[in-house]
């Protein structure tokens, strides 16, 4: 077992439902990589990452549009056009989805949708996002998740990198991000 999921293994033994932390080892690149960023960065991330969590939750609850919809108030909030109790709303919603489901990766997801569009509100919020989505992950693919989380990592860490200078070409920003 290499070092970096150590705590995920252990977790998983004392069947804990979120196995991963902003302190898992396998995460503290990403999370340094995160605080490096301006805050307007770390929202791009999230809003960016969160994609396919909503996607892979469009297949889990067929027509509920919630999901897509969040995101999208999300990024209206982030742009100055939409004020947060409406955009709360909807991330509230996207946590409550976990309820109406007994899958533990559909769970997940739904937590990690609704911390990436809580990143608008809290940079703290969008660690929320792998934390949730890897948690999803392992969920899914019991037997050699280890690869799989690995390469989601990956594409987190690519993403932080191009997220300063993509925040930056972004000319929609709501004051309080500005």
């Amino acid at each position: 077992m290499d070092d970096i999921w150590k705590d995920v293994y252990k977790k998983l033994a004392r069947g804990n439902a979120i196995l991963f932390g902003k302190d898992s080892a396998c995460l503290l690149a990403l999370a340094a990589g995160l605080d490096g960023l301006s805050r307007r960065a770390v929202v791009l991330w999230a809003l960016t990452c969160v994609r396919k969590p909503v996607a892979a939750l469009e297949e889990y609850f067929p027509g509920d549009g919630r999901f897509g919809q969040t995101l999208a108030l999300a990024r209206l909030w982030a742009e100055g056009r939409l004020k947060m109790p409406e955009a709360r709303r909807a991330i509230l919603s996207v946590h409550a989805a976990a309820r109406l489901t007994e899958d533990g990766a559909a769970k997940a997801l739904c937590h990690a949708v609704g911390q990436a569009c809580s990143a608008v509100h809290s940079r703290r919020h969008a660690m929320g996002l792998p934390v949730y989505e890897l948690t999803a992950m392992v969920r899914k693919y019991p037997d050699g998740w280890e690869s799989v989380v690995a390469g989601r990592i990956e594409g987190y860490l690519a993403a932080a990198r191009s997220a300063e200078e993509e925040a930056r070409r972004c000319e929609e920003w709501a004051p309080f991000l500005k």
